[in-house]
């Protein structure tokens, strides 16, 4: 459950930025483009992973090339969608595909909700 809550004070800071680079002028696609080498490199330099114990063959860059390409695209449609239709809404429609998902899941779940540790 605090993943959940993580994810959705991500979400909305990631809305208020874009909202924020409309309004100085900034241009959104600079700014997603630019997020993905920064994030690498303070991964890098930051949690210092040993890449000399990565086994190359074992990756899955199929999946990789997707999220490379699905990323990208849906900060972009975010953008759009702050910028034309206004934060609220946007805002409105990224809980909502949270939500939904999240009551299937506890709906479907053969679990008892006594069984579920809610703050793993």
């Amino acid at each position: 459950m605090i993943f959940v809550l993580i994810s959705v004070i991500c979400s909305v800071t990631v809305a208020v930025l874009l909202k924020l680079a409309k309004q100085y002028g900034v241009e959104t696609k600079q700014v997603i483009v630019w997020n993905y080498p920064m994030a690498v490199a303070l991964t890098y330099f930051i949690l210092r992973p040993e890449i000399k114990e990565i086994s190359w063959d074992a990756l899955p860059f199929p999946l990789y090339i997707a999220l490379a390409l699905l990323l990208p695209g849906m900060f972009v449609l975010i953008a759009l969608s702050i910028r034309y239709s206004g934060l609220v809404k946007t805002e409105v429609a990224q809980r909502l595909s949270l939500f939904i998902p999240l009551l299937a899941a506890f709906f479907c779940s053969t679990k008892s909700y006594r069984e579920i540790n809610y703050w793993e």
